[in-house]
């Protein structure tokens, strides 16, 4: 059989010829049309695009999905739940989807279950997403028994701690977080006015305690409390808890960081009673003698971690009992520290100058308005020196000449140069730890960032984003943070899992990646020649970069992909 090509009229038509010998002789057998070569060619190129495609968003809700099913996520959170379920599912399937949607892309419960349908969660899960509206996940969440918490992350952390490495240090922090909740809601008695971090202090706040291990900045405990409670008054209240978190974990003998803000002589007089290893920090004024110390006999710290840093150690009596006291000296925090008191101090002098100018226009002849008074200036002054060291470092005197207010102010050059050489950039630290040296104790000071790194990311939009958050009960708001506590989680985990493989990007640059990884349905036209039979489906993830294929291996979603 071969193709023959004839032109008839100018048109170019093919046929397929099968050709022998009849009688010796040479003869066409058989004759089939083919069509005409354009038509041919189109029916091919045709047939190789798909008539439709649907995409779905697979790396990251697959890479956080195949952790939590390592971690057997799920099955914990609805052991502890016994026989009560989620409308549609299990509640720790609604526990672990929030917290999937919460290192992604952070929705309400009323809009998640648009999120749900755009990425492969469905074929994951197998949850319809009709079972999960928010009527759904608050009565899955109402449900779910609070006091199992910290229990269950104390059996999840037993299969991670020997992963992050060593744990000879934990820190321990506090926050809170703003509300939408109404001033004239009485029903949630966790939301409260107070000082809140993120300025809002118009609104209600919920607090967030927070136990973190300096390798991997795994979250080890938490407690939620009402947002007006001070944190040294926390850190009393939850201490029984925290110590027994600690030790539910196999780390009873670790070193606990905590800063100044959680510091009180009764809070120091538990650590001590319980025998737990400490690095805390005490306001550098409670120490003067120290600070009068100058620079030039403090010793060069060494290792990278700790370039530029000085310090100074010392032992001596605190609180009842022998302490190590080590003094530190950053040329970062002395800079950030000038930097702000200059702020500061330009700010108020605008002031004082405003407050100059409005006493001239106001006692001129035939001016009219109310009379400045020495105490309405004065409490002007007070305001405009409200910054810290500025009522020590900016004099300012106000004098009555003939009836009339004249103000002056000069900036103490002696006090600045203090400032600058006994106190910017200097810090104390109190531990009890006299085996470490001053290098080590310092190190371990400063990874009470790892529990403000959690912090950060839960007050950021990703990777594990606390807001929005649209709850309106106790019970409702402790979930929430606990599936946050999860986010935190698997995002850590996630980083991890990238680091062991040689990627040591963020983990909002290791989400944002892996997002970009999709599904796609494929269906391409019958194969026959008249179009009958069935569409071919061709179902594959899109290109990879190296990068996202070796994320997809490190954390198991490989497996959950579609055969390419």
């Amino acid at each position: 059989m071969h193709i023959e090509e004839k032109v008839i009229k100018g048109q170019r038509y093919l046929y397929a010829v099968r050709s022998g010998r009849v009688n010796g002789k040479p003869r066409r057998l058989e004759q089939i049309y083919l069509g005409k070569l354009e038509d041919l060619v189109a029916a091919r190129q045709a047939s190789l695009r798909p008539k439709s495609v649907r995409s779905r968003r697979f790396g990251a809700v697959a890479a956080l999905w195949a952790l939590s099913e390592e971690l057997g996520l799920r099955q914990e959170i609805d052991r502890e739940c016994g026989q009560a379920r989620g409308p549609g599912a299990s509640i720790g399937t609604y526990l672990v989807l929030a917290a999937i949607n919460r290192v992604i892309e952070a929705r309400s419960k009323n809009g998640f279950a648009d999120w749900y349908q755009t990425t492969s969660l469905e074929r994951l899960s197998q949850v319809a997403p009709e079972a999960l509206s928010s009527q759904a996940f608050w009565t899955a969440m109402d449900r779910f028994p609070l006091v199992a918490g910290n229990r269950i992350l104390a059996r999840l952390l037993s299969k991670l701690l020997h992963e992050a490495g060593s744990n000879e240090v934990v820190s321990f922090d506090c926050s809170n977080f703003f509300t939408f909740i109404a001033s004239g809601n009485r029903r949630p008695q966790l939301a409260r006015r107070g000082h809140n971090k993120a300025k809002r202090h118009d609104l209600r706040q919920v607090g967030l305690a927070l136990a973190v291990s300096a390798a991997g900045q795994l979250p080890l405990f938490h407690h939620v409390y009402a947002g007006d409670q001070p944190d040294a008054n926390t850190f009393k209240a939850v201490w029984p808890q925290l110590l027994e978190a600690l030790r539910g974990v196999g780390l009873a003998k670790t070193t606990l960081v905590y800063d100044k803000g959680n510091l009180s002589k009764s809070n120091q007089k538990l650590v001590d009673e319980a025998g737990v290893s400490y690095v805390t920090s005490f306001p550098p004024h409670l120490f003067p003698d120290l600070l009068a110390v100058p620079l030039s006999e403090f010793k060069v710290a060494q290792g990278e971690a700790l370039s530029g840093f000085l310090w100074q150690r010392e032992e001596r009596p605190l609180w009842g009992r022998e302490r190590v006291l080590v003094q530190s000296w950053s040329p970062e925090l002395a800079a950030g520290q000038e930097a702000g008191v200059r702020q500061h101090l330009a700010k108020a002098e605008r002031k004082l100058e405003g407050l100059g100018e409005s006493l001239e226009r106001r006692q001129r002849p035939g001016s009219r308005g109310r009379k400045p008074s020495r105490e309405a200036i004065e409490k002007v002054v007070v305001a405009a020196l409200a910054a810290q060291h500025l009522r020590r470092l900016v004099r300012v005197e106000v004098k009555e000449e003939a009836g009339r207010f004249r103000l002056r102010y000069e900036v103490d050059q002696d006090y600045w140069e203090h400032l600058s050489a006994h106190l910017f950039g200097r810090r104390i630290w109190v531990s009890d730890r006299r085996d470490w040296s001053p290098e080590q104790i310092l190190q371990a000071a400063h990874q009470q960032n790892d529990a403000e790194a959690c912090f950060r990311d839960l007050h950021g939009e990703r990777p594990a984003a606390w807001s929005p958050m649209w709850h309106w009960t106790d019970q409702k708001i402790a979930v929430h943070a606990f599936y946050m506590l999860l986010a935190l989680l698997l995002a850590r985990l996630l980083r991890l899992r990238a680091q062991r493989g040689g990627d040591q990007r963020e983990t909002a640059a290791l989400v944002r990646d892996l997002d970009r990884v999709d599904e796609s349905w494929l269906a391409y036209p019958a194969a026959g020649a008249s179009g009958q039979g069935r569409p071919r489906i061709v179902h594959q993830l899109n290109e990879r970069s190296p990068q996202q294929q070796r994320l997809l291996e490190v954390t198991g979603a490989q497996a959950l992909a579609p055969a390419d």
